[in-house]
Order: C-alpha cells, then sequence, then structure tokens
C-alpha cells in the first residue's frame, strides 16, 4: 500500500428457440449431470441394437450385462467386444448403436479393461456421422464416463487399435430437468462468451492514467463511482441504510457513517468480466475528502488482504478491540480541504470468496472472469469516536503492464559497513494456500504466496524475508522427518517442503532470510515441550492463567533445551545454508520459555550455584 508523498497512513487490522435438427445437434458444453438422478436416466441398450460394420467381431459383448452392472455402473463385467488377433493388422473396426428415435444423450460409460488405445465416438446416422470425441482407455478395470451432450438416434464406435480394449457399455440421457438445466447452462455459457468477447475488445481502447511515481501511466480496468444512487457492481451495504450519498467538497460521494454497535460497510465487485489475469499486478485506489476525521477500513479479496488508513485526530485503530492488540495513536493530522487518492498495488490470486475472509480453509468460488470483492468498513462509533465515517467517491482498477518497474532501488552502504535489515512478521497468515482442496484456497501452487511477497518486498524496499517456523511451539511449513518426524515435532505432511521451496524462492531474489519461532520443546508424541519439564515456583498447572498456550514447556537452563533447539536449526536453516542467506534468528520469548523449578532444574542450581547445597521449592517460596 503507498499514500500520496506527503501524507502519514496507518496500516492496521481487520478481519460477496432452441433449433432441433432431425437427427443430430450437438451441444458442446460441460460434463453430463450423472451424479444426480433426477437429471439423467439410463437408456437401455439390447444386443439386437448393435449393428456390426465389419464381418468378425462381436461388438454385441458391450450390452449383453446391462442388469448386471448397476446404476450407475459399478461392477466388473466379464464380456466384450472381441476381435481375434489374427485381424488386428485390419484395424479400424466400427459398430453402430440405433436407439430407434432420438434421444437427449448425456452421457456414454465404458468399462476399461486392458491395454491402452484410442476409440472415436460418433453420433447421427449413417452418412452424416459427427465425431464427438476420441477416447484413450488409460485405466485398468475401472469404470470411465465420457460427457456426450448431444441429440441423437444412434451412436458409432469407431475402436481404432488392438490396444482400445472394454467390456460393457452404458448409456445415458438427460430427463426433462436435466436437458432445461443443460440449455440454461448453455446459453449462460454463450452469454459468458459475448462478455469475454466484449471485454477483449474493450481492452484494446482502456485509457492510460497517470497515477503519478512510481506507477506512471496504466490502463484503466474498471471504475465504481460511489456517488451514485447505484454504483452497479453487485454494490451492497451492510447493515441496511449504513450509507448514503452526499456532496462533500463540491463533488458527489458515498459516506459509511459510525453505527451505534456494529462495524458497517459497503462492497463491490471489482473487474468482473474485464479479462484479469491470475497473478497479474494490479492497482486499486480509492478516491476520498481529507475534510473531516475519518478511517477507513479495506478489505481486497483479489489477495485476500485487510488494510486500513485514516485522517485528522482518528487513532487509527478500534479502541476496544475483540482478540489483538491495538494500536491506537493520538495524532492530529493536517486536513488538506481536497480529494486524496489512497493507492494499493497487489498482485491477483486464483480464486477469491464471495465477500468475507475465510479464516484458513473455506469456499473460494470466484474465478478471475467474476472479479473479486472490495470491501470498504468501519468501527462501530465507539471504537472510533472521533471519525465522520469512511468516504469514499470512486474506485478503480488499472493493471501493471511491466510490475519490474515498480522494483524499489535499494542504496545500501558498502558491504563491509553494518547495514539495517528491514522486515515484517505474518502470523496466522497462510490460511489462504491451506488447503489441498484447491477450490478451498486461494492460489493454485502455494509458492505464489510467497512470490506475490517477494514482488511487495521489492516494491517496498525490503531487504529481508521473516516467517515463523514455530507458533505457538507448531511446526510450520518444514520437514521434522530427520530427527524423528512425528515422533520430535508434529508437521504436515501436504506442506513439509514448503520452507525448503520458500528459502529457494528469496534467496534466488537476493534477499537475505530471518527465520521466526516461537519455542517452547520440541512438540511430537515424545518431544521435549510435551514433558513439561519447568514447573512454576508457586503452582504446578501453568505459568499463565492461558491455559491454552500450556500444552508444552521447555526449561531455558536445561542442556537438553538447547540440544533440542540446535535440531530445529539444522532441520530448518544449517541444511538450506546453500540455498539463501540467512541473517540470523528471531526468537521470541514467551512463558513457555521460562527458568522453572523443577527437581531437575533445582538440582543443576545447587551443583553450580549453590555450593552443592540442595534447594528445595518451598526453600525458595518464603
Amino acid at each position: 500500500m503507498r499514500a500520496e508523498p506527503g501524507r502519514r497512513f496507518r496500516g492496521r487490522r481487520s478481519t460477496v428457440s432452441f433449433a432441433l435438427a432431425a437427427c443430430l445437434v450437438v451441444l458442446p458444453f460441460g460434463a453430463a449431470f450423472a451424479e444426480d438422478a433426477v437429471l439423467v436416466r439410463r437408456v437401455p441398450l439390447r444386443p439386437e441394437m448393435i449393428v456390426n460394420e465389419a464381418s468378425i467381431g462381436t461388438p454385441q459383448g458391450m450390452v449383453d450385462e446391462q442388469q448386471a452392472i448397476g446404476d450407475p455402473p459399478a461392477s466388473s463385467p466379464e464380456s466384450a467386444w472381441d476381435i481375434p488377433s489374427q485381424y488386428w493388422k485390419d484395424f479400424p473396426y466400427a459398430a453402430q448403436i440405433r436407439l430407434g428415435q432420438t434421444h437427449r444423450l448425456a452421457s456414454l460409460w465404458i468399462y476399461d479393461t486392458f491395454g491402452k488405445g484410442k476409440f472415436r465416438i460418433e453420433a447421427g446416422e449413417p452418412g452424416t456421422w459427427r465425431e464427438i470425441a476420441t477416447i484413450e482407455t488409460d485405466r485398468f478395470r475401472a469404470w470411465k464416463e465420457i460427457p456426450l451432450n448431444v441429440e441423437a438416434s444412434a451412436l458409432r464406435i469407431v475402436r481404432l487399435d488392438p490396444g482400445s480394449q472394454f467390456a460393457e457399455i452404458a448409456l445415458y440421457e438427460y430427463t426433462d430437468e436435466g436437458y432445461r438445466r443443460l440449455l440454461a447452462r448453455k446459453q449462460a455459457e454463450a452469454e459468458r462468451r459475448a462478455a469475454l468477447e466484449r471485454a477483449a475488445e474493450e481492452a484494446k481502447h482502456r485509457p492510460l492514467i497517470d497515477l503519478g511515481e512510481p506507477f506512471g501511466e496504466l490502463p484503466l480496468v474498471d471504475e465504481v463511482d460511489l456517488g451514485t444512487d447505484d454504483p452497479g457492481h453487485r454494490f451492497q451495504v451492510d447493515p441496511a441504510g449504513a450509507s448514503h450519498v452526499e456532496t462533500i467538497l463540491g463533488r458527489r460521494c458515498r459516506v459509511l457513517k459510525p453505527a451505534a454497535n456494529e462495524c458497517s460497510y459497503v462492497a463491490v465487485r471489482l473487474g468482473e468480466m474485464k479479462l484479469l489475469k491470475p497473478g497479474g499486478t494490479y492497482v486499486v485506489t480509492l478516491e476520498f475528502p481529507e475534510d473531516q476525521p475519518r478511517s477507513w477500513v479495506v478489505l481486497n479479496g483479489g489477495c485476500e488482504t485487510s488494510t486500513g488508513f485514516h485522517t485528522g485526530n482518528t487513532t487509527g485503530d478500534a479502541l476496544h478491540p475483540k482478540y489483538v492488540n491495538n494500536l491506537n495513536e493520538s495524532l492530529s493530522l493536517p486536513l488538506s480541504g481536497e480529494y486524496r487518492r489512497w493507492t494499493m498495488v497487489f498482485q491477483l490470486h486464483d480464486r477469491f470468496p464471495v465477500l468475507g475472509f475465510p479464516r484458513g480453509e473455506g469456499p473460494r468460488p470466484l474465478l478471475p472472469e467474476d472479479g473479486f470483492p472490495l470491501v470498504i468498513g468501519h468501527f462501530s462509533a465507539p471504537n472510533d469516536p472521533t471519525s465522520a465515517g469512511a468516504a469514499v467517491a470512486r474506485i478503480r482498477l488499472f493493471e501493471v503492464p511491466d510490475p519490474q518497474k515498480l522494483t524499489c532501488p535499494l542504496r545500501l552502504p558498502p558491504p563491509d559497513l553494518p547495514h539495517r535489515h528491514i522486515s515484517w512478521r505474518e502470523e496466522m497468515a497462510d490460511g489462504v494456500i491451506h488447503s489441498s482442496d484447491e477450490t478451498k484456497r486461494g492460489l493454485r501452487d502455494p509458492l505464489d504466496w510467497y512470490r506475490h511477497k517477494a514482488f511487495r518486498m521489492k516494491f517496498l524496499g525490503v531487504n529481508t524475508y521473516t516467517k515463523d517456523l514455530l507458533e505457538f511451539g507448531a511446526c510450520q511449513h518444514w520437514d521434522s522427518s530427520p530427527y524423528g518426524g512425528n515422533d520430535w515435532v508434529y508437521f504436515n505432511y501436504g506442506h513439509k517442503d514448503l520452507w525448503e521451496r520458500i528459502v529457494t524462492l528469496m534467496g534466488a531474489e537476493g534477499f537475505e532470510i530471518v527465520p521466526y519461532y516461537e519455542y517452547s520443546g520440541s512438540k511430537g508424541k515424545n518431544g521435549l515441550g510435551n514433558q513439561r519439564r519447568a514447573k512454576p515456583l508457586t503452582r504446578d498447572d501453568a505459568f499463565t492463567h492461558v491455559s491454552w498456550i500450556e500444552s508444552a514447556n521447555a526449561d531455558i537452563t536445561d542442556p537438553d533445551t538447547y540440544a533440542d533447539f540446535q535440531k530445529m536449526l539444522d532441520a530448518t536453516i544449517v541444511r538450506f545454508a546453500d540455498k539463501a542467506s540467512f541473517a540470523g534468528i528471531w526468537m521470541r520469548s514467551r512463558a513457555q520459555l521460562p527458568i522453572g523449578f523443577g527437581d531437575a532444574t533445582l538440582a543443576r542450581f545447587a551443583a553450580e550455584a549453590n555450593g552443592g547445597k540442595p534447594v528445595a521449592r518451598k526453600d525458595l517460596q518464603g
């Protein structure tokens, strides 16, 4: 995020008539609705419906076990379309399935058996066959569904080589409801293609807008005039009536008034059918009046980032937040009495939530052509009492054709002199890539989450990358297998190589690395931390009142603690030393790494500092 020169902005925390031919109409759209019995039904097939175009072979074997295979097909049929091997040199061979009347065919199932080859499916009637699909038999004794989406009275199956071996087939047609849905989907797809064609033409004529340094002229992709009564762009507001339009500094502007007991927001969809590119670099701007003290919370669903800014004597954060520490400041920033522009540069994800951000795994159904949500919010009035409410006149979205031009040059002292390491820390910020289900994470490749961070680091002039490798003692994206795996430290097998990939990426980008550890002893089945060797002086259960962080600890005076943490350093730094430069490590001292008063600790104290005289906890409690 970047503000215009001369302004001070603070980031903040926060958590939408179909013509039918006589025998054949091909509908090239989507897969069949075979998963729903209301939408499709089985077409009965009998051996007498099969016409063999050759004098040899038994294509009737494709349909002689129809009652035994189940619906949907699940059994393992035995008979097949057999062609003696002495005739294999004469491939291809073809057979027709005469249905007797026109059917709206949804899909064809085959029981793939042995061999690997190809066959072709055609539809129509003799003399007017049209190819529907060419299929490879690449499974072993398994059913395979092939979408047809064709209206026809006959099918023709052409085996192209001896390897195309399959046994029974099953044919499904659409019910009236299934066909209605198919046509609706087809219509929606036609509208989608038309919208994309319009977008492609519009993209050729996008105006160039000068945003000043460092962006220069950028093509305008989309804009929302919030000063109108109906801004479009799937506009919504919550709670109802929370926003209104008024004239501020001579310009119509939408104002989000602070509510008495709840947060409020307005939301729009940006970039819908605007040919957005996943991984592309974009800039979003808000044009706002600097007339009174105001606060804004901005949630960008295109990169699942929450941030904010404030003007005047607003304090920059909620006064009474839940769960997190607030970072309020009592400053009176001058007001220009003009419209200003807030700017955010980001790289677009592959998928987006509809409105709110899932905490970790959650549905992200929107794709780039659907656009992404942008939410402008405001805390409740008691949490932001001096703010007159968020106000925005216009939102704009720009594309950055050459993101490399946005790299901020670093002018560091000579290598033999010290220099600062600029970094930042995120906690629990990787839910967007956590899921194994691609539809429930924002990025197909989890490493893109970190590639995008590397871009922002270069844009902001940040030279050091920091990542949590232990969060409340729990392993984050590294492999503990070299020292015992889950017996030593529980780890996520699906993400065990992510840290190595991140190190390789950041090293290749030229960044130094400072890993961050919230160490509380190794937390595996037999890990040191779960032994909880550190004991409080006056109680046995815990060091703090926060019970959920007291499941593990390590005594900082215990030699086993040093050996345990040394293994972690080896697993996360030493073995990757050739991939990047590590500037150091960052350990956060919590109550889980104390000087304890357990028996072993007291024995060490007696031997090392008390002249060998034993000491008990009760001796120290007075």
